[in-house]
C-alpha cells in the first residue's frame, strides 16, 4: 500500500471509528453547522408551532405526541403560518 494511500486508508478508519461512538444528538450540540442545518431543515418542514414561543414543532401528528413544546415548555400548538 503506497504511503498516500495507507493514510487515507488509517484516516476513513478513525473516521468511522468516530463517528460510530459519537451519537448524533452529541454531533449536532458540538457542530455549528450541522446544529444550524438541522433547524433550518426543522424550520422549512414543520407544519406546527408552539403557540407560545413559536418554535418548529414538526407535523401535527408528531406535535400531538409532545407533552411540552422543548423549548419554553409550552402546552399548545398551533398551524404555522407560512
Amino acid at each position: 500500500m503506497s504511503g498516500h494511500n495507507e493514510h487515507r486508508h488509517l484516516f476513513n478508519e478513525t473516521l468511522a471509528r468516530t463517528r460510530a461512538e459519537e451519537s448524533t444528538d452529541e454531533h449536532l450540540l458540538r457542530c455549528p453547522n450541522c446544529f444550524s442545518s438541522a433547524m433550518r431543515k426543522l424550520q422549512e418542514r414543520s407544519t406546527v408551532e408552539c403557540k407560545k414561543c413559536h418554535a418548529p414543532l414538526g407535523s401535527r401528528e408528531f406535535a400531538e405526541k409532545l407533552s411540552e413544546c422543548p423549548f419554553c415548555h409550552g402546552k399548545e400548538a398551533q398551524k404555522k403560518e407560512r
